[in-house]
C-alpha cells in the first residue's frame, strides 16, 4: 500500500486519493527454443537410453505421460529430478524411481534431438 514519508522521514499514512501502485509482474524470461535447446542437448556420458515405447509410458503424477508432454516442460521435470537426486535424505527406492523417470525424459529428448537433427538433414 503507498505511503508518504515525511521531511523528517517518518512514515505518514497513505492519503485517500493516491492509487494504488501495481505490484511489477515478473518479467518472463525468453521464451523456450525448443529446436536450439535439442541441438544443444547432450545427455550424460554414462547414459544408458531405456526403450523408447518404454519411456514415453512412464508418466507424472500431476502431467501425464511423459511421451505426450512438450519438450520445455520435459526440461524443467529434467532439471527438477536432477535437483531431487542431489538430495541426499532419499531412500533407495525413492532414488530409484527419481532415476527411472530422469532415464525416461533423457530418452524422449534424445529421440526429440534426433528426430530434429534427421530433419534438417
Amino acid at each position: 500500500k503507498p505511503v508518504v514519508v515525511s521531511e523528517t522521514g517518518e512514515i505518514i499514512e497513505s492519503p485517500a486519493g493516491i492509487p494504488e501502485i501495481p505490484e511489477p509482474q515478473p518479467v518472463k524470461s525468453a521464451s523456450f527454443n525448443e529446436e536450439k535447446f535439442l541441438k544443444n542437448f547432450n545427455p550424460p556420458k554414462d547414459f544408458q537410453p531405456m526403450p523408447l515405447d518404454e519411456a514415453k509410458k512412464i508418466e507424472s503424477e500431476k502431467d501425464g505421460v511423459y511421451g505426450s508432454m512438450e519438450t520445455e516442460k520435459l526440461f524443467y521435470r529434467m532439471n527438477s529430478l536432477i535437483k531431487q537426486l542431489k538430495n541426499n535424505h532419499l531412500s533407495p527406492e525413492e532414488a530409484d524411481l527419481i532415476s527411472l523417470k530422469l532415464n525416461a525424459i533423457l530418452t524422449i529428448l534424445l529421440d526429440r534431438k534426433m528426430s530434429i537433427e534427421s530433419a534438417v538433414q
